[in-house]
């Protein structure tokens, strides 16, 4: 089965459940967390090991036992891995203030409502807006929606576009190769960045090659373009924030240090910056785990959040897209790099 950086199908045959409901034992799930997690070379496993050890013991359920690995996250000051039991999910996350989640929230749920629904239009005659939200797709749906948002970026190749914004303000995460993938008029031909291990250590890069995406040596988008646009070479304003977060934040390092590039907004979430293997132990029980960090095409590594080259903040507006203060500076950016 294709491995990919979001799905990875990894069965394993460890049969001393812990209990009859189990496929394997709590200890080789920690076990894979140890080996696997992009924490591993930092954390102090032995205060770690005698915590969690002293935890299993004095559980007296199944769901004790997975909240002694939430432990184990929470050690790693891990938020982006998660485990998930009787499609009940369980992880370490920081906490958010009344103020925030007050900003916050609003963006998220409408972000959740706009799940694989890729929006375009044309600002001003002659500015392209793309808002990308998160992306929910795995298997062969995969290629078609990168496919989709491919061909509805290659529809607008007769108009007379002269610069870009990109919305990545909802984006939540999901498919990493769906969206860069249905990106690939943007990000042009050849290396763009690359997967890291957390000693600095490339596992694989991100190509994009006649606009199939790759990851290492795996096609993991595959694209047929009917338009040439020369969109890898117009002025691109990137729009981030607080939402923006997973495989969201993954696209935005994807931009980064891209010549005639702007970041406006603000910070992506703290803390989802990684890149998560996707474990099945049994159909009752998953894990979602960090294991890499990402870097610009310049190699420059991102561990905790990317910022806007300019910051603003307030209300996001997604409907009236007029009255949205970051899409109306992205467009003064452009108009004033074109002179």
């Amino acid at each position: 089965m294709r491995k990919s950086l979001f799905v990875l199908f990894y069965t394993l045959v460890v049969l001393h459940a812990a209990t009859a409901q189990l496929p394997i034992a709590f200890d080789s799930i920690y076990q894979v967390i140890k080996s696997n997690s992009v924490f591993t070379a930092s954390a102090n496993w032995q205060t770690i090991d005698e915590m969690f050890e002293s935890k299993l013991v004095a559980a007296t359920n199944d769901i004790d036992s997975i909240n002694a690995l939430v432990e184990v996250f929470k050690q790693l000051d891990d938020v982006h891995s998660s485990i998930t039991y009787n499609y009940k999910q369980y992880g370490h996350y920081h906490g958010m203030g009344d103020s925030l989640r007050e900003i916050v929230l609003p963006v998220y749920e409408y972000g959740q409502s706009q799940i694989n629904k890729l929006a375009t239009a044309v600002l001003n005659g002659e500015y392209l807006y793309i808002r990308l939200p998160g992306y929910q797709v795995w298997g062969n749906d995969v290629h078609q929606f990168a496919q989709d948002i491919h061909d509805s970026i290659c529809k607008y190749a007769t108009y007379p576009i002269k610069g870009i914004v990109l919305d990545l303000r909802i984006n939540t995460g999901g498919q990493i190769s769906a969206m860069l993938g249905g990106l690939s008029l943007l990000l042009g031909e050849g290396k763009f960045g690359a997967a890291y291990t957390e000693n600095g250590v490339i596992r694989y890069p991100f190509e994009i090659h006649e606009n199939d995406f790759f990851m290492g040596d795996v096609r993991s988008a595959d694209i047929t373009s009917n338009c040439t646009t020369g969109y890898h070479e117009l002025p691109i304003a990137v729009l981030i924030g607080p939402v923006t977060s997973s495989s969201g934040t993954i696209t935005a390092i994807a931009f980064k240090n891209r010549p005639h590039t702007q970041f406006v907004g603000e910070a992506t979430a703290d803390g989802y910056s990684t890149g998560n293997d996707y474990y099945v132990f049994g159909e009752n029980l998953t894990m979602n785990l960090a294991t890499t960090y990402f870097g610009d095409r310049t190699g420059i590594v991102y561990k905790t959040v990317v910022k806007p080259d300019v910051v603003i903040s307030g209300k996001d507006e997604f409907v009236n897209l007029s009255a949205d203060r970051k899409i109306n500076y992205a467009l003064m950016w452009l108009k004033s790099i074109q002179h």
